[in-house]
């Protein structure tokens, strides 16, 4: 899974008051309905996300997963365009 959201570029302040910079924010400080998640598989279980950490992976692991995240950047564009 990647999550991917947006922010102002003065940063946020989460609903309990903490302002965080623009430099620090993490789509997960981001509340639920305002970002978006790109998965590979149809469910939101561990194993329909995208994986790089499972045992006997050969060393080209990080190249083979940015291989399987590029077919989604396109839901992403469109996400962040508010067409999705």
């Amino acid at each position: 899974m990647i999550e991917i959201a947006n922010c102002p570029t003065d940063g946020m302040t989460t609903h309990w008051g903490k302002h965080i910079p623009p430099n620090l924010v993490r789509a997960w400080d981001v509340h639920p309905l305002e970002r978006f998640r790109l998965l590979p598989g149809a469910g939101n279980s561990t194993s329909d996300w995208f994986r790089y950490d499972r045992p006997g992976l050969r060393e080209d692991v990080f190249e083979k997963t940015a291989r399987e995240v590029l077919p989604f950047l396109e839901k992403a564009e469109e996400w962040w365009k508010g067409e999705e």
